[in-house]
């Protein structure tokens, strides 16, 4: 646990929860958890609000078929148990979409009745929920 970081759970816990950003959690995995886990899911765990506790699942991979519709393992990264997508083109569309969302933030800043540049915020977009039956 010596690269654990309290402060960095309890903002990774705020994140989950849609507490710092909108967010729509149906289900949280936790899928083949190392054995070292337990105790640092034991500190997490108390950051989170008792009915997002609810939604999170700690599984076995062999179970992901009960939480998610038929045919996900297409979407699954290839290193992962039944995973059929492949990971460095899924790596590779990943970053060449944060690159665009990135350009076009920087291409419409907007700015105040000063002129001054206004903080930037991040776009909102759809959720992965529609992979949860």
């Amino acid at each position: 646990m010596k690269n654990f970081d309290v402060g960095y759970a309890y903002t990774s816990c705020m994140l989950m929860q849609g507490l710092r950003s909108p967010t729509r959690i149906m289900a949280f995995l936790i899928v083949d958890y190392p054995s070292w886990f337990g105790s640092i899911w034991h500190i997490m765990k108390r950051f989170l609000a008792p009915s997002f506790r609810r939604k999170v699942h700690i599984i076995k991979s062999s179970q992901m078929p009960d939480f998610f519709a038929p045919g996900f393992v297409e979407f699954l990264p290839d290193d992962m148990w039944g995973g059929q997508a492949n990971t460095d083109e899924m790596v590779r569309n990943f970053i060449a979409e944060r690159k665009l969302i990135e350009a076009n933030r920087l291409s419409t800043r907007s700015t105040d009745r000063r002129g001054q540049e206004l903080p930037l915020r991040e776009p909102r977009g759809g959720t992965s929920s529609d992979l949860f039956e």
